[in-house]
């Protein structure tokens, strides 16, 4: 838990500094998208300026000089640099739908436990009921058998009275 909590942490930080530092939240696709696209609008902007300083010729008989070849060569590297921006923006979208795909998984993961669990306990708890249901039905039984005895129990404590009565008004008293 404590891990999770200072990865969490650690990505915040870094949402917050890549945030501050380009102005475009890098972690949803819309946001990379844009900053793809920017960057790459930038490096077209850099290729055509480049593109531009090659043509520039202004040394004797329309050559290059030492100064528009140290032009090129700095425009040039400009456009590495781009380019290692492009890259690296690229390597962030990669990891954090790695990190997505890797917290589906966990979830999926956690989530078939849960399901698992449950499914025990829901086997377990059709068990109990199955077996309740039974002893109902045994009880059920009983009490019916134990109500036939109960009216004949009754029944004959009935007759009994009355031939107990009857005596008891035949006999003289004495």
């Amino acid at each position: 838990m404590k891990s999770f909590i200072i990865l969490l942490f650690f990505y915040s930080f870094t949402f917050t500094i890549a945030k501050a530092a380009t102005g475009i939240s890098p972690w949803t696709p819309d946001s990379a998208r844009k900053e793809l696209v920017f960057l790459l609008e930038e490096r077209k902007k850099l290729f055509d300026e480049y593109s531009e300083s090659l043509s520039k010729k202004s040394g004797f008989f329309g050559n290059q000089t030492k100064n528009d070849l140290r032009d090129s060569r700095l425009k040039l590297e400009a456009i590495v640099a781009e380019d290692n921006k492009i890259m690296s923006a690229l390597n962030r979208t990669l990891d954090f739908r790695n990190f997505e795909k890797q917290n589906m998984k966990y979830d999926v993961s956690t989530n078939e436990d849960r399901i698992r669990s449950l499914q025990v306990m829901n086997d377990t708890l059709n068990a109990q009921l199955i077996r309740l249901e039974r002893e109902n039905k045994i009880n059920i039984s009983k009490v019916r058998s134990n109500r036939i005895y109960f009216v004949l129990l009754f029944l004959i404590l009935g007759v009994m009275m009355v031939f107990v009565l009857r005596k008891v008004k035949t006999t003289p008293p004495a």
